[in-house]
């Protein structure tokens, strides 16, 4: 078993909650959100099982999230346009959603300097705060 392989075993449930939570920031949908992430996950898993090296797996994980996302967001934007439902400002909810998916890049999620900041708020905290917040979100 490759060491992307044992990680992703040890990191699944971190990352199937992020990852829905990653999602559901697009589709705003935590039914759909759980299903773009299962099928993510499943990508991912198969890529490493095959022994295929991926430097960052959370980062191809949820690029692979956000491309599924902007699916499914480009797919049902279609289907309400077919079904005549969609009303001017709708159609311009859809698109704001869908550019703002297209412009999120994966990669900066874990950036250093977010994960800079991020630390340093983490160290303002309480320490039981700080533990509260480290065991929900590590």
């Amino acid at each position: 078993m490759t060491k992307e392989l044992e990680s992703f075993i040890s990191n699944f449930r971190n990352l199937n909650s992020r990852g829905i939570a990653f999602a559901n920031a697009f589709v705003y949908d935590s039914a759909v959100a759980e299903d773009i992430t299962a099928e993510a996950l499943s990508v991912l898993w198969e890529k490493l099982r095959s022994g295929e090296h991926i430097a960052q797996p959370q980062i191809y994980l949820f690029g692979v999230i956000r491309n599924k996302a902007l699916e499914y967001l480009r797919t049902k934007e279609t289907r309400l346009r077919h079904q005549n439902n969609m009303t001017e400002l709708k159609e311009r909810d859809w698109r704001l959603l869908i550019s703002s998916a297209e412009a999120c890049d994966p990669a900066l999620l874990y950036s250093s300097e977010v994960q800079d900041i991020i630390n340093s708020a983490i160290s303002e905290l309480s320490d039981q705060a700080k533990t509260v917040f480290i065991l929900s979100r590590y």
